[in-house]
């Protein structure tokens, strides 16, 4: 009886996760890992591809032993999205252009080695009368309208890395839009579900944020967060979530140089399982239409307080977009953290503006 006691009960602390004090160690030790330019094993400030474009919002993966990252980076006049490789990664040899007219793209692994990328599409399809033209003839129509006035989240499933970079998708989904006339965007997958390995029998829960009407006078202004799911790769379902606009709107701990909570826009994002708590990067802006006060947050999903990250590049850039973070194993064979992060020019010192990553290993 004892055994199956001690038993029972070394199941029940395995179900409860991690406890209050492994949280606070992880929170801290992934803090100090973004935080400390200084102490990188290797980093890379303006960041290109071989062909010389920004690495623009780049997400990187492993597969296997090979490393591959999605990006955007600016090309006849758009955004458009591209995938890449790289032996060391800092440097990237592009492979193929995913998707024109599209930017902000996030890539998720699945366990058989098959691949779902997520992004943001700029699309005609509502300047169009129903029924719609197809998207392959929106191209030479562009100039009707500002890219900005269209975006929503697009959904491609790869079922090997060799078909990601051939560009050989085999299921895409297109969301249409719920909370916003004009964009709902910067997806984050956070969780991924294929039953018996289907994309037909899925689950993918995502992060993203829209252009919310905050000031209720009829016309989007600031981005706010949303979350959605998509299910089985045809039915989506995406609501608001203001709390989580709340944790930074209210927060009471601020970024040097500033004393209230931001104010404008609340962005991208990205999540990492380390050391077994699931972590997130945020972005916010401090100031409306102020580039240079935009900050990163290291949030706890579980803790809901957001802690302001104070970034030491050692040329005192302050303003930083597009956190992401992935847990993976160096090519030294240790097990390493790869960050990426945009550095804006309103707020970069000189020399270390626009894509910038890093690796620490540990």
């Amino acid at each position: 009886m004892l055994a199956v006691l001690l038993a029972l009960a070394i199941a029940q602390t395995a179900d409860a996760g991690p406890t209050q004090q492994q949280r606070a160690i992880s929170r801290f030790s992934l803090a100090k890992i973004v935080e400390n330019l200084g102490r990188t094993t290797a980093h890379r400030y303006g960041a290109r591809d071989d062909r010389g474009a920004p690495l623009e919002g780049l997400k990187v993966a492993q597969v296997g032993d090979r490393y591959v990252g999605v990006y955007h980076a600016p090309g006849g006049g758009r955004f458009n999205v591209h995938v890449a490789t790289s032996k060391d990664l800092i440097e990237w040899t592009r492979r193929k252009t995913l998707d024109e007219d599209a930017s902000q793209p996030t890539i998720s692994v699945q366990s058989g080695g098959s691949l779902i990328v997520a992004y943001e599409k700029t699309t005609l399809l509502d300047l169009l009368p129903r029924p719609a033209l197809p998207e392959r003839l929106a191209g030479p129509l562009d100039i009707l309208d500002d890219p900005l006035n269209r975006i929503r989240v697009r959904f491609r499933f790869y079922r090997s890395i060799d078909a990601l970079l051939d560009n050989q998708f085999s299921r895409q989904f297109t969301a249409p839009r719920a909370l916003s006339r004009t964009a709902e965007g910067t997806p984050s997958i956070t969780k991924a579900i294929l039953r018996r390995g289907l994309i037909s029998r899925s689950r993918i829960e995502v992060g993203l944020h829209y252009f919310a009407d905050v000031d209720g006078n009829g016309t989007p202004d600031l981005d706010r967060l949303a979350t959605a799911v998509l299910t089985d790769f045809n039915t989506w379902e995406v609501r608001a979530q203001p709390e989580l606009d709340d944790d930074l709107l209210k927060l009471k701990s601020f970024h040097k140089g500033f004393s209230a909570p931001p104010r404008g826009s609340i962005g991208d994002r990205d999540q990492i399982i380390f050391d077994g708590v699931r972590l997130e990067l945020q972005e916010a802006q401090y100031i409306p239409g102020d580039y240079s006060s935009w900050r990163l947050f290291l949030i706890d999903p579980r803790e809901r307080v957001p802690r302001p990250l104070e970034i030491d590049t050692g040329g005192d850039s302050r303003s930083f977009g597009n956190p992401t973070a992935t847990a993976l194993t160096a090519p030294s064979g240790k097990p390493a953290i790869l960050v990426t992060m945009y550095v804006f020019a309103e707020g970069a010192a000189r020399s270390e503006a626009g894509p910038l990553l890093f690796y620490v290993e540990r």
